[in-house]
């Protein structure tokens, strides 16, 4: 977190822990249909709808809404160096927008914010 305003930061992180806790077992992260995944979808989808006012009719497809909320973030939050694009914060095994959305939220909270900052 080295170059940031500790106020943002902590203004940052505030805001960050305010978003749904979306916790997924390791044993359910190979299948995209369970119950946990599919809430931890809907969860990233209530968000988005929530928290920027931007309905699903806003976004082409689901990489311009994910694009959408990032931006969005940054716009709110513009020196936190929100990463979204980092190929760390891929994970292989979800292939849509929405999946990455969760998962970045669920990896906040999971891994300590290690690729959330710069």
């Amino acid at each position: 977190m080295n170059g940031l305003n500790p106020k943002r930061t902590d203004e940052f992180i505030t805001f960050m822990r305010q978003l749904p806790v979306l916790w997924i077992p390791e044993s359910k992260i190979d299948n995209h249909n369970s119950k946990e995944v599919n809430l931890a979808k809907a969860e990233a989808w209530r968000f988005v709808s929530n928290h920027f006012s931007i309905s699903v009719r806003e976004a082409k497809d689901q990489w311009n809404l994910l694009l959408l909320v990032h931006r969005k973030i940054y716009e709110r939050f513009p020196d936190t160096a929100f990463r979204y694009e980092r190929p760390e914060c891929w994970d292989p095994r979800w292939n849509s927008a929405i999946d990455h959305l969760a998962m970045l939220y669920a990896n906040f909270f999971q891994e300590d914010m290690k690729f959330l900052f710069s």
